[in-house]
């Protein structure tokens, strides 16, 4: 019982924390002049990967802080989401195929929606000569390595924080299916001090001109929602945290490849995001289903 009438104290301080410190994080790089739109080339090779991986980390150290506090086994609670074995590896390492079906699910129903085939790839000289064959297929395998190595090192500090600590604490009071939304939303809105401050996701109210869409800022959560459940599904069947880890490392590696493939307008976009990713859910939602009765 006391465990119980803890864990709405436990959720608030790790909102707030995990809130707290990236909002820090994205006025500290606001402040120092850094941008997704407004920084140069060069700045940018500097500046995304210390941004990400900064903040990246917030929700693993706003569970480790709660964790503290409370007197938990932090040790034991990290050893126990991280398991190496043959198993686990075997799965980690197919991690980006998912999403390269979901990439694939995302062409189909843009060419029903548009009717267009891919477009021309953006890639600078020497690749930008190539034919449009190996110019995907060296995407597709320079996006499985990274995603599979220093995506999913960027990524483990979020699963950590939304998956392991978030999640888990939400199942135990919600169940499961209100636990997944609860931690899409509250996953989709620690995008907001990025995407207002430094433009993440194309979006820059301190441009010249602003640019920002409402329906962009309020669909990001609805994507976030459909990511979650199959990261949560993911990681339920395997209770090994790498899981989600490499299959959000692949999502951060591949989903740009539909802005560099695609011609879309704003709600052809979003409609296509949400599409597929809603498809690719109810897939893991179905084999969740049918683990569940085989174990």
């Amino acid at each position: 019982m006391e465990g119980e009438m803890k864990t709405p104290n436990q959720l608030i301080l790790f909102i707030i924390i995990s809130y707290g410190l990236a909002a820090i994080i994205d006025i500290f790089y606001y402040i120092m002049g850094f941008g997704f739109s407004t920084s140069p080339d060069g700045d940018i090779l500097i500046f995304v990967p210390t941004w990400g991986l900064l903040r990246m980390y917030t929700p693993l150290a706003a569970s480790i802080l709660v964790m503290k506090m409370y007197g938990y086994d932090i040790m034991k609670w990290i050893r126990s989401n991280l398991r190496i074995d043959l198993r686990g590896l075997f799965f980690y390492i197919l991690t980006p195929s998912i999403v390269l079906l979901t990439v694939g699910i995302y062409f189909v129903v843009y060419r029903g929606l548009t009717g267009a085939g891919l477009a021309n790839i953006e890639l600078p000289e020497p690749l930008g000569e190539l034919p449009q064959h190996i110019k995907l297929l060296l995407l597709i395998v320079n996006g499985y390595t990274a995603s599979i190595t220093i995506n999913a090192l960027y990524a483990y500090g979020e699963e950590m924080g939304w998956r392991a600590f978030l999640l888990e604490k939400l199942k135990t009071r919600y169940g499961k299916g209100l636990s997944i939304l609860l931690t899409g939303l509250i996953w989709g809105f620690w995008h907001y001090p990025a995407m207002l401050l430094l433009g993440y996701g194309e979006i820059d109210i301190f441009g010249d001109p602003p640019h920002i869409t409402i329906f962009k800022i309020g669909i990001y959560p609805i994507f976030t929602i459909f990511i979650g459940a199959l990261l949560a599904y993911s990681y339920w069947m395997s209770r090994n945290i790498l899981v989600p880890s490499g299959i959000h490392g692949a999502v951060n590696a591949y989903w740009g490849l539909t802005r560099l493939t695609t011609i879309r307008d704003l709600y052809i976009e979003g409609i296509t995001d949400i599409t597929s990713w809603m498809a690719i859910s109810i897939i893991s939602y179905v084999l969740y289903g049918k683990w569940m009765e085989k174990n």
